[in-house]
């Protein structure tokens, strides 16, 4: 089985956009109200490279500042 790891809205993805409008707007959509970051990732990569994960199979992990929970 495989562990996905899920990212939305992260910053690098931004950082070539000169579209602050849309920057913003995604932003706002975002219950955390920040832009992922590498850093935000550590915990989850971490936990699933982990022996604590053995009995993790098939899951989607989503860290995406709860933009999915709403």
């Amino acid at each position: 089985m495989i562990n996905l790891i899920l990212l939305l809205h992260y910053l690098h993805l931004f950082c070539f956009s000169e579209e602050e409008t849309a920057r913003q707007k995604v932003l706002q959509s975002i219950p955390a109200n920040k832009m992922g970051s590498p850093e935000d990732l550590v915990g989850a990569v971490i936990y699933l490279a982990s022996n604590d994960s053995s009995y993790t199979t098939g899951t989607d992990l989503c860290v995406d500042g709860a933009y999915t929970a709403i």
